[in-house]
């Protein structure tokens, strides 16, 4: 028989205190509670580790690469033939495989390619479009399944530039010859193309004019029924020209001799006593007045005096300026005034 020692009111308190510590209010022990709920943690980011792995390991999805440049194998340059079209053409390429594997692809490592090897001859062939791709993964869909290309000899042609302007320009306005910074282009390309081109011009449209118009055009082709041509196959060097228009100026100035003469002896006057000058707008506007070159006058007759142009500027008798008709020197007719007479005093001729 066993016999405890009887226990105070203070040991008491002491033990229940500790048994209030060890366990919680349902009566589980502290240290369990913690072990429990840290264990199922745990074992729920694993679950969450492995499915991820698993899911981008094993599961496939797809992923679309755009633009992927398609290019010809096994054409044989030594004919004499060049690829004029569809050699520029792309293709969007769908493919298939884990997301581990696509991670590492890049549209380097997909390749479409037509095979050329039984062209022989110029004309238009339509070819099937081959695609490569890394082997981890497959191809499950692509925008274009065969390619339209054509095959011709390529040539090159010079031909001559012909400006055609439109605009408005009035009077005393007129329009010069336009001045270009090539004259010729050369065209390349293939031959049925480059042979349809019966000429080349530049348009340019400068509206209403009052001086110099220095523009930039477009090379624009056109056969020989006046339909233009747009082949995207033809190269023109330079596709751009600069067009250099000058314009003009016409006004009526009247002659202003520049003279060193006594005009209580003498007077005159000029043929002819006005000009049109003409010449480039900026160049007419900063004349103040038509002179002559300076001459000493001290008797009457005739004088031929030669004008004072400014440069680039010319005198003309006509507006039109037609050709001979261009004036360089005018007559100055001198003539003496008539003198008063002299009334003798008659103390003096008494006096004689």
């Amino acid at each position: 028989m066993v016999f405890m020692a009887p226990i105070s009111p203070n040991q008491n308190k002491e033990v229940f205190k500790n048994i209030e510590t060890d366990f919680d209010s349902n009566g589980r022990p502290r240290h369990e509670k913690k072990e429990n709920t840290l264990l199922p943690k745990i074992l729920s980011v694993l679950a969450a580790f492995a499915l991820w792995l698993y899911v981008f390991q094993a599961v496939e999805e797809e992923r679309v690469f755009k633009e992927i440049p398609i290019t010809v194998e096994n054409f044989n340059t030594n004919l004499g033939l060049d690829v004029v079209s569809g050699y520029e053409s792309t293709v969007d390429v769908t493919i298939t495989g884990t997301k581990s594997i696509l991670n590492d692809i890049t549209s380097k490592d997909i390749k479409a390619t037509v095979d050329l090897s039984d062209v022989t001859e110029r004309g238009t062939y339509v070819k099937d479009l081959n695609i490569d791709v890394p082997t981890a993964v497959k191809v499950t869909d692509k925008s274009a399944t065969q390619l339209k290309i054509s095959v011709d000899k390529t040539i090159e042609k010079q031909i001559e530039l012909t400006p055609v302007l439109s605009y408005n320009i009035q009077y005393p306005y007129e329009l010069g010859e336009p001045v270009l910074s090539a004259d010729t282009v050369t065209l390349k390309g293939p031959e049925t193309d480059i042979n349809a081109v019966a000429r080349a011009t530049l348009q340019l449209n400068v509206g209403s004019i009052r001086n110099a118009v220095s523009s930039n055009a477009e090379v624009t082709l056109y056969d020989s029924n006046n339909y233009e041509i747009q082949s995207k196959y033809i190269v023109i060097t330079p596709s751009e020209v600069q067009i250099d228009v000058p314009v003009y100026k016409t006004v009526l100035y009247g002659i202003q001799p520049d003279l060193v003469i006594d005009k209580d002896r003498f007077e005159y006057t000029v043929t002819p006593s006005a000009l049109y000058l003409k010449g480039l707008v900026n160049d007419v506007d900063a004349v103040s007045a038509l002179k002559t070159q300076r001459a000493w006058i001290d008797a009457a007759g005739d004088y031929e005096l030669t004008l004072a142009l400014p440069e680039n500027v010319q005198a003309f008798s006509t507006y039109t300026a037609e050709e001979g008709t261009a004036v360089s020197k005018v007559t100055l007719t001198v003539t003496a005034k008539p003198q008063p007479e002299v009334t003798q005093n008659p103390s003096d001729a008494a006096n004689g």
